[in-house]
């Protein structure tokens, strides 16, 4: 069994990782582990994602409802040629942040396509939709959502957006939220 701590370090490496899937500032990570497949979305990392974190008015999306029109943006740009390539197998999708968002409005999308994945786990992700969203991943049986913290990312966009699924909490607030927030406080609280 793949460990939630072990996916929390396949979010961060794929800040530096090279994607197998990428389209302007979107880019997505596989990594095979025994029979499973890992799909890892990348966290914000420049001026480009911060854009597309800002770009929160929702946007209807047929399968999903309303979605952070940004994170919708940025999956429909490169789901065509992952769910090809995924088709044989039911990934485990995962993200820290921007990452976690992109993780949990792909995850759907895969639903919605007949391609199911295996779980969902997010790392100190944002909301990505509304209440649709969130009834189309109930369907994955593995869906965790983690929040380290006083990690504020978690927190935002404020309503009509809705948590994609149950959080579970983690670690102890430190004095500064956003150091609750990096992916490596996640890694160490895990085991």
């Amino acid at each position: 069994m793949i460990s939630d701590r072990h996916l929390a370090a396949c979010a961060a490496a794929a800040y530096v990782a090279v994607p197998r899937w990428f389209r302007d500032d979107v880019h997505a990570c596989a990594s095979a582990e025994g029979t499973a497949t890992i799909v890892a979305f990348r966290g914000t990392q420049d001026v480009r994602d911060w854009l597309r974190d800002f770009d929160a008015l929702p946007c209807e999306d047929p399968d999903l409802g309303f979605c952070h029109a940004g994170f919708l943006s940025g999956v429909i740009g490169v789901e065509g040629q992952m769910r090809q390539d995924l088709r044989s197998c039911r990934p485990i999708v995962t993200g820290h942040s921007l990452g976690g968002a992109l993780a949990l409005i792909f995850a759907p999308k895969l639903i919605a396509a007949g391609q199911p994945p295996q779980a969902v786990v997010t790392f100190g992700a944002p909301r990505p939709g509304f209440a649709k969203l969130r009834q189309v991943l109930s369907a994955v049986t593995e869906l965790r959502l983690y929040r380290c913290g006083a990690d504020p990312v978690p927190e935002v966009p404020e309503w009509p957006y809705v948590d994609a699924g149950p959080r579970v909490e983690i670690g102890k607030p430190t004095l500064d939220p956003f150091a609750d927030h990096a992916i490596a406080g996640y890694i160490a609280v895990l085991r």
